[in-house]
């Protein structure tokens, strides 16, 4: 059994090792709106060499007595139990006041020799102090502050929290915990959105409460009223603050942010917000910063009213000094017997700082002798707004880094209405490397103008170059592509070390690929331009291409050429055209071909020709036609001129005019009438043959003229059935 007791003592500890195997000698704790409390803690015990694994992060109680003692370290009795004191109405509580948490460090010191009592310390912490023992790169997606803060302590398991807030806390579609404790990933997080906490305290248990308006504030049980009375260094008989000093800090009267936001990029952000302090030249002053952390017009005017009240809560502070023992930071409470406190009076504690002792422990007593007690705190007006101010640390991506490019399962690029896409980062243990791993992430082009510009955008597998903007990790760019093992160079390197490329690859799932190439090797540059299935060249004016060697086109299905206007050709040497099939030619209009040379028309099968208005040809020298067979048809006349000399042909006759009319045959001529034949001449007419002439009518003939005369070189015989001469 224990030769000490804590029993009767104001100052008690209660740990897993047992009843009154640790004693309580002292006690020191600091508190603060928004920050954890620490309490470092004088122990003494009767057990040499306790197992530091059986105390340290375990589970401790501190328990303070509301009165019993005087605080100049005379012997007070019970007498502090009520009084009053000037009005004041007492400053004690009814119950103990506890002080709940974990043990964060444990030390033992002193080692005594055998007999004597061992000394311990240790440094006591609330839970929230585990997480920074933790270190993480996380992503959330789509979740506001508040549910981002709860997420991290369910993780770690730790339900003892309260969300007590009166603000709208909007889902953020991006927020990122990047290689710091999860102690400072929520810590900045309240800090930014106004958050802030205190910590209430039970025997065997401390609840986090979350707050964000002075209307959370609570008085502290037998701490609703506190007097003030000035030290006389003795005994008053009841708790109360015996020095209350108030200062006040000039500051900015005015606080303006910006941001910008890309999906309204015409629109300015800038807000501002006016201090409703009064100071002289306060307006002279003003605080701005970039970027603001908003996207929207209205929460620029939430967050910069924000950072205005971040300011004005340390502007009117007050600093105090007692022996109330129940006042913690985060309580509210009125000050009384005080000439200027205020129209009302009341103040929420914003911080304290806390000692007590109790007197050194030995073999012959447990009472407490010449024990003290006494508190330090910072207090604003109630009604002020109270903002933690923003010192945790941001993290910041100094450099760029690469990530994998991410999206929806069976897709091979995957983005939105503005070209972004979705990545993997290296540090992201998390995620499934899917459409859920980040945000949107916009993608950087060469240029980028109104519905003009490159875009390329990075599909899913390829390796991309991320920076961030401000280095904030929650406003991720993409800023370059890189190859990797997975994703290599389109041509072997250094191989194709001269050669240039932008060549792209069908999608979905095609082997094909666009390119446009360069080859700058020496000697052998080219300019290779492939389209895997359609080219379209679109020109709005002129179009100049000079070949200083020979152009090969070669199309393996039709050719169609469409020419609005004139279209000029010339070639300044041979041309040949081959067609393999018909050869289709239409003119519009007129069609004219000069020849400087000869003009060769070879046609193998049988040529036809149609013209349905006039044809003329003109040839300075012979014109010759030869065929087998010659048919000239006309429709109404066909004449043949030379000079004077025509031959005209029509459906009924043939007319023939000239000088000189001379028939001659190497053989037989016939001329043969269905009607009538007659030779007149305007002079002499001659029928002669070497040979017999003979000329006979079946009904008769006639011979007339002038002088008629029938002469033959041997004879000449009139024949007939009848002859009449006379």
């Amino acid at each position: 059994m224990p030769n000490y007791s804590q029993e009767n003592r104001f100052i008690a500890i209660n740990s897993p090792l047992g009843e009154d195997v640790l004693l309580l000698k002292g006690i020191r704790l600091t508190e603060e709106l928004g920050r954890p409390f620490v309490a470092h803690l004088e122990l003494r015990s009767e057990t040499s060499g306790i197992a530091f694994k059986d105390i340290i992060a375990q589970n401790v109680t501190i328990r303070i007595n509301p009165t019993g003692f005087s605080t100049s370290g005379d012997d007070g009795g019970d007498s502090g139990g009520g009084g009053g004191g000037g009005g004041g109405g007492g400053g004690a509580a009814s119950e103990p006041r506890y002080i709940n948490g974990f043990i964060a460090e444990f030390e033992q010191y002193d080692v005594p020799g055998e007999g004597s009592i061992n000394k311990y310390r240790a440094t006591l912490v609330p839970w929230l102090w585990f997480l920074t023992r933790t270190a993480d790169c996380k992503i959330f997606l789509n979740k506001s502050v508040k549910e981002v803060i709860q997420q991290v302590f369910d993780d770690f398991g730790f339900a003892d929290f309260e969300f007590n807030t009166t603000g709208t806390y909007n889902t953020r579609e991006y927020i990122v915990q990047y290689r710091e404790t999860a102690f400072n990933f929520v810590s900045r997080l309240m800090e930014e959105v106004g958050m802030y906490y205190y910590f209430k305290h039970e025997d065997g248990k401390h609840t986090l409460m979350i707050v964000d308006s002075p209307s959370k504030h609570s008085p502290a049980d037998g701490a609703e009223h506190i007097p003030y009375s000035p030290n006389t260094g003795s005994s008053q008989g009841f708790q109360r603050l015996w020095e209350w000093s108030p200062k006040q800090v000039f500051m900015p009267g005015k606080a303006s942010l910006t941001d910008f936001e890309f999906k309204t990029p015409s629109t300015s952000l800038l807000k501002d917000a006016a201090t409703v302090v009064d100071f002289s030249n306060v307006t002279k002053f003003g605080w701005f910063d970039y970027p603001g952390g908003y996207m929207v017009a209205a929460d620029g005017e939430t967050i910069s009213k924000m950072r205005m009240e971040e300011f004005e809560a340390q502007h009117e502070i007050y600093k105090g000094k007692g022996d109330v023992r129940a006042i913690f930071a985060g309580a509210k409470f009125t000050l009384t017997d005080y000439n200027d406190v205020g129209e009302t009076g009341e103040f929420v504690c914003t911080a304290t700082s806390m000692s007590a002792q109790g007197d050194e422990f030995d073999f012959d007593s447990g009472e407490d002798e010449g024990e003290v007690f006494e508190v330090t705190i910072s207090a604003i007006p109630a009604t002020t707004q109270f903002r933690t101010p923003r010192t945790t640390p941001r993290p910041r991506i100094s450099g760029p880094q690469t990530a994998i490019v991410v999206g929806k399962s069976g897709e091979e690029i995957d983005t939105d209405e503005y070209g972004r896409v979705k990545v993997h980062f290296h540090w992201h243990r998390y995620d499934t490397s899917d459409e859920n791993s980040s945000c949107w992430v916009r993608v950087s082009h060469p240029w980028a103008g109104k519905k003009w510009g490159f875009i390329f955008l990075p599909r899913i597998g390829q390796e991309v170059i991320v920076e961030f903007l401000e280095g904030d990790p929650d406003r991720p760019i993409i800023t370059g592509r890189v190859y990797n093992e997975e994703c290599k160079v389109p041509y072997t390197l250094p191989d194709n070390k001269t050669m240039s490329t932008m060549k792209s690859s069908s999608s979905k799932g095609g082997e094909g690929f666009n390119e446009i190439r360069f080859e700058d090797d020496a000697g052998n540059e080219q300019i290779f331009i492939h389209a895997q299935k359609d080219m379209h060249v679109r020109v709005l004016n002129d179009k100049f291409v000079t070949v200083e060697n020979n152009v090969h086109t070669m199309v393996k299905n039709d050719s169609l050429t469409l020419i609005e206007n004139n279209r000029h050709t010339e070639v300044s040497n041979d041309s040949k055209e081959e067609v393999g099939n018909d050869l289709n030619l239409t003119v519009g209009g007129k069609a004219a071909t000069e020849i400087a040379g000869s003009n060769s028309l070879t046609v193998k099968g049988d040529m036809i020709e149609v013209f349905q208005g006039d044809h003329s040809e003109t040839t300075s020298g012979q014109l010759s036609v030869k065929a087998d067979t010659i048919v000239l048809e006309a429709g109404t006349n066909i004449t043949l001129k030379v000079g004077g000399s025509t031959i005209a042909i029509d459906s009924s006759s043939i007319d023939i005019q000239t000088t000189k009319f001379t028939v001659t045959t190497d053989g037989n001529t016939t001329v043969t009438a269905s009607g009538n034949v007659a030779i007149s001449a305007s002079g002499t007419g001659e029928l002669k043959a070497s040979g017999t002439l003979t000329c006979e009518g079946t009904g008769g003939g006639t011979f007339k003229g002038a002088t008629a005369t029938l002469q033959g070189s041997s004879s000449a015989t009139v024949s007939a059935p009848s002859v009449s001469i006379g």
